[in-house]
């Protein structure tokens, strides 16, 4: 017995990963193109939410215009689901370069002014879709003026991204006023301002007419605090109990009177 290598199992995991992120890109590719205007909705008879398409035309349609393309033939019109069917990548280009609204300057640039599109007959409408497509009858000719550069260039147009703002920069914290030191407070000498003496002022105020003129100081006088004079303090006794003041009553000798001669 011979075991198969584990080789091709991992082989074929990788390409499976490559080929579903491939299938995510065109999914999210064809969901951009049919969100644009012109392609939603149907390129023959104008249903809305059209979820088919015409690879090699570059137009989208809906499921009842999908089945009478089929019925055209491959070698006019190839059509593929937009979500059912995997898609290739040269189809994903030709939708692309493809749409709605370059196709009508394409398949319909002969069509009369208020031609009315047969949306309730089916018949008529496969007979619209025939002369559209199959017979030429609305095409431009070579001889007509070529396709707009400003349809080709709204086709090939990306989505808008959003635009990237840049940051707002933090603003620098202000610095704080510098405090001005405070000078120390001088102490004032009370008994200087008894003691001391003004001096005279000598300024004079000058007039207009250039001559000065004295300016009358007012005098203060001086004032002097004499210090108080010392009362004599007066002696202080010793101080004596009630018992001592009892026992000299007791010690004390009544005095005799004197006898007369």
């Amino acid at each position: 017995l011979t075991l198969s290598s584990p080789l091709p199992i991992a082989m074929t995991t990788r390409a499976s990963r490559a080929q579903d992120k491939q299938n995510q890109r065109h999914a999210q590719i064809l969901s951009e193109l049919m969100h644009r205007p012109e392609n939603k909705i149907c390129a023959d008879c104008g249903a809305k939410g059209p979820r088919w398409a015409s690879w090699n035309l570059g137009i989208f349609i809906c499921i009842r215009c999908s089945g009478i393309h089929r019925s055209l033939g491959v070698h006019i019109s190839k059509v593929r689901s937009t979500n059912l069917d995997t898609w290739a990548p040269d189809w994903i280009a030709s939708m692309q370069n493809g749409g709605n609204a370059r196709a009508a300057q394409i398949w319909e640039f002969r069509l009369p002014e208020g031609f009315k599109r047969p949306v309730n007959n089916n018949a008529a409408m496969e007979q619209f879709i025939r002369d559209k497509y199959e017979r030429c009858k609305y095409k431009r000719k070579a001889s007509d003026p070529p396709v707009p550069e400003q349809t080709v260039a709204t086709q090939q147009q990306p989505a808008p991204q959003k635009a990237i703002q840049p940051k707002k920069q933090s603003r620098a914290a202000k610095p704080a006023a510098a405090v001005p030191p405070q000078q120390p407070q001088q102490e004032v000498d009370l008994l200087s301002l008894f003691t001391s003496t003004p001096t005279p002022a000598t300024a004079t105020a000058t007039t207009t007419a250039g001559t000065p003129t004295p300016v009358i100081q007012p005098t203060t006088t001086a004032v002097t605090m004499q210090p108080q004079q010392a009362q004599p303090q007066q002696a202080q006794q010793p101080k004596t109990s009630a018992v001592d003041d009892i026992m000299s009553l007791f010690s004390a000798q009544p005095q005799q009177p004197q006898q007369q001669p």
